[in-house]
């Protein structure tokens, strides 16, 4: 492992390695495209029927039925390894996807979104098991800190792309660029030699191996307290900056924990951590949760965004940290399966942080939302603790 006395070196030796650079580079238009597809849907959607309310069930639909059959489909990959399962959703995603500029009946729209939704390949998931075959064990930190920091890059850059394309040539531009995107990054993918050899074991149980490791349990629990912390600080944050009469506010705002975030990832990377990855991303959603607290205070943009950027440090390790204690803690042959689980559940309770601050802002100002998010963290933080001896042994995964 290399020390934090040379923070280039981590990231230059994981760059040195050729398929992963292969890996990044295939998975970088990934990566914008599923950041780009829910703003295209909902403004496509909002376009084609007038109603914002169902562009909202439209990306419902399709978050719901991606989170719910998330584990199925990582399950698949770790049965059949990646190359079958990514060459059938790959295409029929994209056809759905790419079907949705011509439909013009809202319950084809639905349709379609839910089908989307289901039939969305798991390559992120399986991009994340492919890492350590790729780099092996010492450089696995690294590797998932630039995994982490392209995410929050795409994050920022993805809805910006979307809303400009709108802007520029319409909806059904916005929803193509997307399924090219996914399209070329997916079959990139499916050509890496890591992803072609890349197997899983069926007699680890799949789905139900995975969430039976006591570690993967304690990280879902986990999740759905940081999914539930996501979707009241979009919330909070959209209605902050409606509250001060800016369109693009919320964008900044988000943009500022996303750079806080960045720098976070890349600084969690590079260093050798003596406490361990699971009192670490406590330690880092301790600060983001403290951070959204102080923030609730803020009665101007400026302070705002500085207390996200802070609260970004705290972040992006955090991020760093899950990503290793996932693999650490799934079994071996189930890795892709754990990834997805853990994804799910915290999509899954993005609505519900959504609906918590919903209140809360009804009830005390959209600030309220902050607290909802910053106690979601807290929480987080406390789960992590109390059941970290269940995240100390390392997966058999780490002695292959």
């Amino acid at each position: 492992m290399v020390t934090a006395a040379s923070p280039r070196t981590p990231y230059r030796a994981v760059l040195a390695v050729p398929e992963a650079k292969l890996l990044i580079g295939a998975m970088a238009p990934v990566r914008l495209g599923y950041a780009m597809a829910g703003l295209a849907m909902v403004l496509l959607i909002r376009d084609r029927t007038g109603s914002f309310s169902l562009a909202g069930l439209g990306l419902g639909l399709f978050s719901f039925a991606a989170a719910v059959l998330g584990p199925l489909r990582g399950h698949l990959v770790d049965t059949l390894g990646q190359t079958k399962p990514l060459s059938f959703y790959l295409p029929v995603f994209c056809c759905s996807f790419g079907l949705l500029p011509l439909a013009r009946a809202p319950w084809l729209l639905m349709t379609l979104c839910t089908i989307s939704g289901a039939m969305s390949p798991p390559l992120l998931a399986s991009s994340r098991a492919l890492w350590r075959p790729i780099v092996g064990a010492d450089l696995l930190r690294p590797a998932y800190a630039v995994d982490a920091v392209s995410m929050q890059v795409s994050a920022v850059l993805g809805p910006a792309a979307a809303a400009a394309l709108v802007a520029v040539a319409g909806g059904p531009a916005a929803i193509w660029c997307v399924t090219a995107l996914v399209a070329i990054g997916g079959a990139l993918f499916v050509a890496i030699p890591a992803s072609r050899r890349w197997r899983g074991d069926p007699a680890a149980g799949g789905f139900r191996g995975a969430v039976g490791a006591p570690g993967v349990r304690t990280l879902i629990g986990v999740a759905a307290c940081t999914g539930t912390a996501l979707g009241a600080i979009t919330l909070a944050l959209t209605g902050i900056a409606q509250e001060a009469g800016s369109t693009v506010g919320a964008g900044l705002l988000i943009a500022a924990l996303a750079f806080g975030s960045a720098i976070g990832g890349g600084w969690a990377g590079a260093r050798t951590i003596r406490r361990g990855p699971a009192v670490s991303m406590a330690t880092g959603l301790g600060v983001l949760a403290t951070c959204l607290l102080i923030a609730t205070l803020a009665s101007a943009s400026t302070p705002l965004a500085i207390m996200l950027i802070v609260g970004g440090l705290g972040l992006g390790p955090a991020n760093v940290y899950l990503l290793e204690l996932i693999d650490r803690s799934a079994p071996l042959g189930s890795q892709v399966a754990a990834f997805a689980a853990v994804v799910a559940v915290e999509g899954g309770f993005v609505g519900l942080g959504s609906l918590l601050a919903g209140r809360a802002a009804d009830a005390g100002g959209a600030h309220a939302g902050l607290v909802v998010a910053g106690g979601a963290e807290f929480l987080a933080a406390a789960i992590l603790l109390m059941r970290r001896r269940s995240l100390s042994g390392r997966a058999a995964a780490d002695v292959r």
